[in-house]
């Protein structure tokens, strides 16, 4: 169940006269075209012959025949050629066609580019498939790194093993069976291993540790013991051998990020990482060359994610400096230190990923730097002067490196289609591991350590941190704030989005104005624990079709409270209305009279403002202000009745009589009421 990838990169050297070459067949092709065939080489021997994707094709490597037919767009062969001279050269025929290449002289292109052929890490498969894997997380330990990981048989648990030039045998570290959400690894001054995970146990998800010294593994610690999520950690060993974890917490209003810090009697205790809460999303730490660390993480409070960063060291307590943006929009950072003592930071700008450093408020890029590369989930290791990033660029991971003069050729890394971690287990040496469609697999890079090359950085331009605008926060605090009194109950409106992505369930979560998301992507892995660990996420199958089908950006309650089981009563029973921007709307049809009262208070002036009954456009008015307080008798009284309203910046707002089902006690809006009421 695992993959051993055994790489060479420029100046990296694995077998000198091995090399992998991919050959993608069937560009432009539709699906099913076949491309059976033969290989044959002269100056060179066939090593192994296999699919790019697990089970695509069927191959001998000892005759070199395979039988392929193309699927998707990046189908073909992995093959590995040990050289035998410089000359060397691969004959193929196909049932599309025949041609020669020569190792030496790649990319290339035949058939009149329906095959290509490239030069890839070499790879070979490991065992075959097991159970899922995710969460993989990889500890430096001199030239020997621990990788942790979350296996799910009925359940899930975490295992550790060790890379020595092969993995061990897995050892389990939690019990089997739990509801896991992440772990991570470090190893501390002793040598000692620690893992941590969060787990489930009586209906909260806590930090749990375990250490693994001199080759006995004592028991499990609870590292948390509030009430509240606790999910995703992150680790790092800082400079004086002081392990430090990191993790995202939901207690209370919302997502922040706490820390804490190896001591004599265990851990510290917590540390905000991100003040206010509801900030943090995505945690992550490195360690710095004079016993620092920096946190980073992605923060969705202003409406576009952003990446921010803090510094700490550890004085008895941990000692944090304030938090500064890295950039905006941006996301899932990761951050190391230079030589120096400065502070890299590679992250996605949506379909790419940037690096730069931040200096104080000074930003800086490297020379020669290309700025915007292809790619998402980026993972950075510093190694001296070079910068080494791993990336996934569209269905497949590539390694990109800086090595102090110039940026190398990106580098293909197969089987690696789910991104993953990387680190330095020796000079001049890179472990990554990633997730390959629900495996494990693992990169070994080996090259030339760089040496500091002293190059001056490029100046970046400053850039203003984003931060939501005064009048839309006091717009949201608004209509926040409004309360109905109605009988002898207290109802407020309850903002909610629905998204079909999980990322942008993350934002809208995090955004200023949201109190409630609802996944409509399905019932994925991330979502289902995702909903275990944060009250904020409804379940879709609780949700009545309507409100699950709606097109609209934003779907507003009106409810009692903004518990998740309120929300869901107040949707159920058609408490609700729609609208492209938070808008709040009360739309009432007085149940002994045909009097309609409305009331509107917008993000800006309504251009106009329908009521349609039965279908039709019953009275329309026109430049009305943001806020609308007004009650209209209908001379002709009908069944069915909405509400339609355009503001003059084209937001909108649609509500129906159902979207208010109350009894009919009179309503008051009350200048202020007892939070008590309001739970």
């Amino acid at each position: 169940m695992w993959l051993l990838l055994l790489v060479a990169l420029g100046a990296m050297s694995a077998a000198a006269s091995d090399v992998t070459l991919y050959l993608r067949f069937g560009v432009g092709d539709p699906p099913g075209t076949r491309w059976d065939g033969h290989l044959r080489v002269s100056a060179a021997r066939i090593v192994r012959l296999e699919g790019w994707r697990e089970a695509r094709a069927h191959a001998n490597p000892y005759q070199g025949s395979f039988q392929f037919t193309t699927r998707d767009r990046d189908d073909g062969l992995l093959l590995t050629l040990a050289l035998e001279a410089p000359d060397a050269t691969l004959y193929v025929d196909t049932a599309q066609g025949s041609f020669a290449a020569e190792p030496a002289a790649l990319p290339a292109s035949f058939l009149d580019g329906r095959v290509t052929l490239t030069r890839v890490a070499p790879a070979s498969w490991i065992g075959g498939p097991g159970p899922p894997v995710s969460s993989p997380a990889l500890a430096a330990a001199g030239d020997a790194p621990w990788l942790a990981d979350v296996e799910t048989v009925r359940g899930d648990q975490v295992f550790a093993r060790r890379y020595a030039g092969s993995w061990s045998d897995p050892e389990p570290v939690s019990d089997a069976g739990a509801a896991i959400l992440g772990c991570a690894a470090a190893v501390d001054a002793e040598g000692a291993l620690w893992v941590f995970w969060a787990e489930r146990r009586e209906g909260d998800f806590d930090i749990y540790a375990r250490r693994r010294l001199r080759g006995a593994w004592d028991p499990a610690i609870r590292v948390t013991a509030h009430p509240g999520a606790d999910v995703t950690p992150a680790a790092v060993t800082d400079a004086t051998g002081r392990v430090w974890v990191v993790w995202q917490a939901f207690r209370g209003e919302g997502a922040t990020i706490l820390a804490v810090a190896q001591t004599p009697a265990g851990f510290s205790r917590e540390a905000a990482v991100t003040l206010p809460p509801r900030q943090g999303w995505s945690p992550v730490l490195a360690a710095g060359p004079a016993g620092e660390v920096a946190f980073s993480w992605t923060s969705y409070a202003t409406g576009t994610p952003a990446v921010l960063f803090r510094k700490a060291r550890f004085d008895g307590t941990i000692v944090m400096e304030s938090p500064l943006p890295v950039a905006a929009p941006a996301a899932n950072p990761s951050p190391a230190f230079d030589a120096r003592g400065r502070i890299w930071f590679a992250y996605e700008t949506g379909d790419r990923w940037t690096l730069r450093c931040v200096d104080g408020f000074r930003y800086f890029a490297a020379p020669g730097y290309f700025r915007d590369a292809p790619g998402a989930a980026p993972w950075m290791v510093m190694d001296g002067g070079s910068f080494n990033v791993l990336a996934r660029d569209a269905s497949i991971s590539k390694f990109f490196r800086f090595d102090g003069e110039r940026w190398q050729d990106p580098l293909t890394i197969p089987f690696s289609w789910d991104g993953g971690v990387a680190a330095l287990s020796g000079p001049g040496r890179i472990v990554a591991a990633m997730t390959a469609g629900g495996r494990l697999a693992s990169t070994d890079l080996a090259f030339d350590a760089a040496e500091p090359a002293g190059q001056p950085l490029v100046r970046l331009a400053s850039e203003r941190f984003l931060e939501p605008a005064p009048a839309w926060t006091a717009h949201i605090a608004k209509i926040k704030d409004e309360r109905i009194l109605i009988g002898h109950d207290a109802f407020r409106v309850a903002i909610g989005a629905v998204r079909d992505d999980w990322e942008g369930v993350r934002a809208a979560i995090e955004s200023v104005p949201v109190d409630w998301a609802l996944y409509r992507g399905g019932s994925s892995w991330i979502e289902r624990k995702w909903r275990q660990a944060i009250g904020l996420l409804l379940p879709p199958a609780a949700v009545p079709d309507r409100w699950r089908q709606t097109e609209a950006p934003y779907i507003l309650v009106w409810t009692r409270s903004r518990e998740p089981a309120a929300i869901l009563a107040a949707l159920r029973e058609d408490r609700a209305y729609t609208a492209t921007t938070p808008i709040l709307a009360f739309f009432r049809r007085d149940p002994a009279t045909p009097r309609l009262t409305i009331r509107l208070i917008g993000s800006a002036p309504f251009a106009t403002l329908t009521i349609l009954r039965d279908g039709s456009v019953a009275r329309t008015w026109s430049d009305l202000p943001a806020s609308v307080d007004l009650d209209w008798i209908d001379p002709s009284p009908g069944e069915a009745y909405r509400l339609h309203g355009v503001q003059a910046d084209g937001h909108t707002v649609t509500s129906g009589l159902n979207g208010i089902q109350f009894a009919a006690e009179g309503y008051t809006w009350p200048d202020s009421v007892q939070t008590a009421a309001l739970k």
